[in-house]
Formats: C-alpha cells, sequence, structure tokens
C-alpha cells in the first residue's frame, strides 16, 4: 500500500435557501426518528460508550444482536441521554469498526466534534481505554439507530485499489482497507495494490 500527502484546498459549498425548508426538514427528521425506533424495538435497545480519543470522540454501540456491517455502510444514531433535544435528532455516521461481541455486535464510529450535537459528545466522553472489555456500566448510554444504510463497493474485484479521503474521512475508508488486507492474506481478493490519497491540513490531524 503506498501513501502520500496532499496540499489541502479551501472546499466550496453551495447555499440553498427555501421558505419549505424547515417544515421538510421536519418532516424528514420525524420519518427519520420514526424509523429508528421502529428498528430498536424489533432489534432492541443497543447501548454506548462515548470515549475521548485526543480531541476526538470514540462511540461504541453495542448491539443485543448479530448485525452485518459491509464496508461504506453507515448507520443513523440517536443517543436520548446526551441532550434534552437528542431525542429530536438522529446522525449519520461511518462504522469505522465491527466485529462479534458476545450475543451481539460491537460497532466503533470515530467522530470529530464540530457544531451542535457532536461537541456534547466529548463534553460527555469518558477516558477509557478502548481496549477494554468490561460490562457496561451506568456511563452508557441506551442507543437508538437504523440500518446500517448505503451501498458497498466490491473493491475485491479489482486489481489495484485507489482509496480517497480528507482529514477525518477517513474513517470511512477504514474497513475497506480491513477487507483488503483480510482479503488479501486469504486469498480471496484480487488487488494487487492499494493505493490511499489521504488529503489533510495539517500533519496534527
Amino acid at each position: 500500500m503506498t501513501t502520500f500527502h496532499v496540499t489541502a484546498l479551501k472546499p466550496t459549498q453551495p447555499v440553498f435557501t427555501s421558505g419549505l425548508s424547515k417544515p421538510l426538514y421536519g418532516v424528514i427528521a420525524a420519518l427519520a426518528l420514526a424509523t429508528i425506533l421502529v428498528s430498536s424495538f424489533y432489534r432492541g435497545f443497543p447501548r454506548a460508550r462515548i470515549i475521548r480519543v485526543e480531541q476526538a470522540v470514540c462511540l461504541v454501540v453495542y448491539t443485543p444482536t448479530p448485525l452485518t456491517i459491509r464496508p461504506g455502510q453507515y448507520i443513523n444514531v440517536c443517543l436520548p441521554g446526551v441532550s434534552f433535544w437528542s431525542l429530536l435528532q438522529s446522525h449519520p455516521f461511518y462504522v469505522s469498526f465491527a466485529q462479534h461481541h458476545g450475543l451481539g455486535t460491537k460497532l466503533e464510529l470515530m467522530i470529530q466534534p464540530r457544531r451542535g450535537w457532536t461537541p456534547k459528545l466529548l463534553m460527555r466522553a469518558q477516558a477509557q481505554d478502548l481496549a477494554e472489555e468490561e460490562a457496561l456500566s451506568s456511563e452508557s448510554y441506551i442507543s437508538l439507530f437504523s440500518g446500517p444504510h448505503g451501498q458497498s463497493v466490491r473493491v475485491e474485484d479489482y486489481g489495484v485499489v485507489v482509496l480517497i479521503a480528507s482529514e477525518w474521512g477517513l474513517m470511512a475508508q477504514m474497513p475497506y482497507l480491513q477487507a483488503l488486507v483480510q482479503g488479501f492474506h486469504n486469498g480471496t481478493v484480487k488487488a494487487q495494490r492499494v493505493h490511499l490519497v489521504w488529503q489533510l491540513k495539517s500533519i496534527s490531524v
């Protein structure tokens, strides 16, 4: 696998304004919340731990039943215990790591705090070791989520694979890297070369 540094460019973002944007957002949010509640009712209510990793957050979700996650897929997460309005919010995060844990699945979501809801996660984060497998305590939260969502690209069918990410977007590419490395050792992938292009504003990220 080869890696190299690319100087960051200033992104441009389109701005959309509409008088219907707020009502439409409310309808979409209500539908998303309903989907999460129905999904959690049938799947069981997972628990989550919020762990601080430097200036980032690792949200570790433990599902009571097995869950199959493919590389590139994400889940919509709702943590009612984080703040008063959290029950009315759901946030999409890519799954950086997934493995079987007991009767269910352990999911790790790496989150970079920005504005709104994510800084509250950092405030509640516990300085705990990610390798700890102790029983969930009162520091865990009820976690509601729907998913997995999104399509997974079958990168194992290609001889040369190029992965491109900027800053924390690398976390969405990690499952692909893990699957390619594991598949290479098992002889189940065609990839002979993997190139990772990671765009950073500073090396400190």
